[in-house]
């Protein structure tokens, strides 16, 4: 099963970074599709500097698995910066993460656990 991830808007991901909070966890403009199994989902990325190395990245064709039985996995073809990154808590089905040990992207689809 594969995935595919595309940047519907990307207003900010060129802009100078001079002036931004880098640990803004603020939905921005930006908004990224994920398509898989005949699923479109839309994702909203905060205004960060993860979000933004990962919206210069798209498109992209990944594989996609599930994992721990809560979440879907893909592999990034490289990690994505760690600028002003910290741990995610509190997930909930629907949210999208990045796990940096792995390098991969999470949504998870039920409770975590």
């Amino acid at each position: 099963m594969g995935v595919a991830l595309a940047a519907a808007a990307i207003p900010h991901v060129a802009k100078a970074q001079q002036g931004r909070d880098p640990n803004n966890r603020e939905p921005s403009d930006v908004r990224i599709r994920l398509t898989f199994n005949g699923l479109v989902l839309t994702a909203t990325l905060y205004d960060n500097p993860s979000s933004r190395d990962l919206a210069s990245m798209l498109p992209l064709d990944l594989e996609i698995e599930d994992f721990g039985g809560n979440e879907k996995i893909v592999h990034l073809p490289r990690k994505l910066t760690e600028d002003a990154s910290g741990p995610f808590t509190n997930e909930r089905p629907g949210d999208l993460c990045y796990f940096k040990p792995w390098g991969n992207l999470a949504l998870f689809y039920a409770d975590y656990r």
